[in-house]
């Protein structure tokens, strides 16, 4: 007996109670079934010589939307559909790595209860009950593009392709005879198609995509709660119903790249960790990845929307921030690798051989508010409101930063495209922002490649905290170093001048001078190893108690002026055309990029000891020769006289506003 299957459920039902009908709903899941128009009985031929076999017809596109059915194997039938009611259990498959598959609770959808289809559906139809069943018929090659995907065919009550009483066979192209009315068609009804059992059975099968809930999977979850009845069904037509369809395909695809990749489960592992961390999980965002770095950039909407509820505007300002940061950061570690790692060995990490462990990550809240917000959820308040951006040591090892303001405004009552700009005086500019986040962006490169470098000495790996040896004038005069660039026609150039520190040297070393306020000593700037006694120290230097919180302000400013200034002069200065001074910076920062547990005393094993040793003064000293006061007075006048050429020749006018600014907030010029 013929049967047909509907394309909703998978229930099975006689052709011949249906015949009747064009169409029907089916009373399981809701969908519209167009029963096949019988094919006239052939008239009786002539027989024919026996033709020789032809080969198998290739299998045809599919049109955009659809998803082509595999060619099946020559002499062999199509497996049997699986019957109405519930889906049936796919077989177990090993699971990464071998073993078993392990059970996985139950998604949002799985409460729903499981369909028992009967053999027979109940149809509403012309005010009455009617037995009725799914049509399912081939389409011909010529009709295949206009018509909805094809329904499944049970192949054991079809006949095959090209026999009689088939579907498609007879002459079905030629004009209708002379005298003979055309047969006129109705536009057959949308198709309505309960989507839940069809995402069930994706998902069971692409169990890596599911299990870290890859972005495609994400959003059909959105959609499910917000579409899923109090049955359990989803009902889809149409636009809905498309989009299903292509999130499908894309779960397919992200399955398939997840399974061939570590690095992928990786991402896909920080992806989902970062849908659920404070603020950021509340606002849709966007994020992409380059080299060895994760990005992800905050979409600026309503608290719980997704990102298909966004102003577009907004979707498309956070892609040009995602774009911009990508390029910015694709650009500091190919500087990074072009420019330190020969010196010290590192590692390059891509896209393909990241893990876990070895992927850099970065939020970018869409506008300060979010950014104080999530901080200050986190408990990290204080920081954020000192710090335009910041990198965490601890995991998630995240860069926390934000967009600024646009460095152009509308004008005041102005609306509209064309409406007139102007400077927006509470902007950033983008060289400035570029400029803390690659500083940001240094230090978390120099804490990683601490902690790489000293797992592969060691054999195991260190805590994240351990590499916390540097002192800080390394920590801080290195990262402002090497983040400080140039960009001409899209090339970076990296280690260039800086040029705020610089005017901060100018600015406030006259400061000093009028106050009679200490300079930083070089042994004293070498032993420093927090912001606490950095502060400490620098407002011990006021001689009026009520300068204390000015002297801390300027000593704290001039001390990282100083540490960068020390790092570029150590670098650069040269004697005889050559760098007089830099293998032996190099030595030292080869040093603070193996953290010692012992192991350079020759201790192994559970020798080694639970914390590494700090760096200090002495093996500045040590690594650089300087034994003696005289020696360290030598280089510390060398590296003042370097430090002065360098501010005259860089001087810019623009310093002189700057200073005016300075001096007027700290009340040191007459009003």
């Amino acid at each position: 007996m013929s049967m047909i299957v509907c394309p909703g459920c998978g229930g099975r039902f006689p052709l011949a109670q249906v015949a009747a009908y064009e169409s029907f709903t089916c009373s399981t899941c809701g969908h519209v079934v167009k029963v096949p128009v019988a094919a006239p009985k052939p008239v009786a031929q002539p027989q024919q010589p026996r033709q020789p076999r032809r080969p198998a017809r290739p299998a045809q596109p599919a049109p955009a939307g659809r998803t082509a059915r595999p060619a099946q194997p020559a002499g062999r039938k199509e497996a049997t559909r699986r019957a109405a009611g519930a889906p049936q259990a796919e077989p177990t498959r090993p699971a990464r790595g071998g073993g078993r598959r392990r059970e996985r609770a139950p998604r949002d959808f799985d409460d729903a209860p499981a369909r028992k289809g009967p053999p027979v559906g109940l149809l509403v139809g012309g005010g009455a009950l009617l037995l009725a069943a799914i049509a399912v018929f081939a389409l011909t090659r010529d009709s295949d593009a206009d018509l909805p995907p094809p329904t499944t065919i049970d192949t054991a009550a079809t006949p095959a392709p090209g026999t009689p009483g088939a579907p498609g066979a007879g002459a079905t192209n030629e004009a209708p005879a002379a005298g003979v009315d055309a047969p006129t068609t109705e536009s057959a009804p949308p198709e309505r198609v309960n989507v839940i059992p069809l995402i069930r059975q994706t998902l069971n099968k692409c169990e890596f995509a599911d299990d870290v809930e890859a972005d495609p999977v994400y959003r059909l979850r959105l959609l499910m709660a917000k579409h899923k009845d109090k049955k359990g069904k989803w009902i889809a037509e149409g636009d809905d119903l498309a989009r299903v369809r292509e999130l499908l395909g894309e779960v397919a695809v992200a399955d398939k790249k997840l399974r061939g990749s570590d690095a992928e489960m990786a991402r896909a592992h920080w992806v989902t960790y970062q849908r659920k961390i404070e603020v950021m999980k509340d606002y849709p965002t966007l994020h992409a990845a380059v080299g060895p770095y994760l990005i992800f950039v905050q979409i600026k909407a309503d608290r719980g929307s997704t990102i298909d509820e966004a102003d577009p505007e907004e979707v498309k300002k956070a892609q040009g921030v995602l774009d911009h940061n990508v390029a910015l950061f694709r650009a500091l570690y190919e500087g990074w690798m072009t420019e330190m790692a020969p010196y010290f060995g590192f590692e390059r990490y891509t896209k393909d051989n990241v893990s876990r462990d070895t992927i850099f990550k970065m939020n970018v809240f869409a506008d300060y508010r979010s950014y104080m917000e999530y901080n200050l959820r986190i408990g990290s308040g204080g920081t954020a409101a000192s710090a335009r951006a910041y990198y965490s040591l601890q995991e998630p090892r995240f860069i926390c930063t934000y967009e600024g303001k646009p460095e152009k405004k509308k004008k005041d009552g102005a609306e509209g495209e064309a409406a007139e700009v102007e400077e927006n005086p509470e902007a950033e500019t983008r060289e400035y922002i570029d400029q803390v986040q690659c500083h940001e962006a240094t230090h978390q490169l120099v804490h990683f490649y601490t902690w790489d470098t000293t797992r592969k000495v060691i054999g195991r790996n260190p805590r994240w905290l351990d590499a916390l040896t540097r002192p800080l004038w390394s920590t801080e005069g290195f990262a402002e170093f090497f983040s400080s660039h140039t960009v001409e026609n899209g090339v970076y150039t990296w280690m260039a001048p800086l040029d705020e520190r610089m005017e901060h040297l100018w600015i406030f070393k006259e400061i000093l001078a009028e106050k009679d306020w200490k300079q930083w000593e070089l042994g004293q700037m070498l032993s420093l190893r927090n912001g606490g006694q950095l502060n400490a120290l620098g407002a011990a230097r006021a001689i009026d108690p009520a300068d204390r919180g000015a002297a801390g302000m300027v000593m704290g400013n001039l001390f990282y002026a100083e540490a960068w200034s020390f790092v570029y002069f150590l670098w650069y200065a040269e004697e005889g055309g050559a760098p007089k001074h830099r293998d032996k910076l190099i030595a030292y920062f080869k040093e603070e990029f193996e953290l010692n547990y012992g192991q350079k005393q020759g201790k192994t094993g559970d020798e080694l000891a639970r914390s590494p040793r700090l760096m200090l003064e002495k093996d500045f000293f040590r690594v650089f020769g300087l034994q003696d006061a005289a020696s360290r007075q030598a280089l510390y006048d060398e590296w003042k006289v370097f430090e002065k050429d360098l501010v005259a020749k860089h001087k810019k006018p623009g310093w002189d506003k700057e200073r005016t600014r300075i001096r007027k907030m700290l009340k040191m010029d007459a009003k």
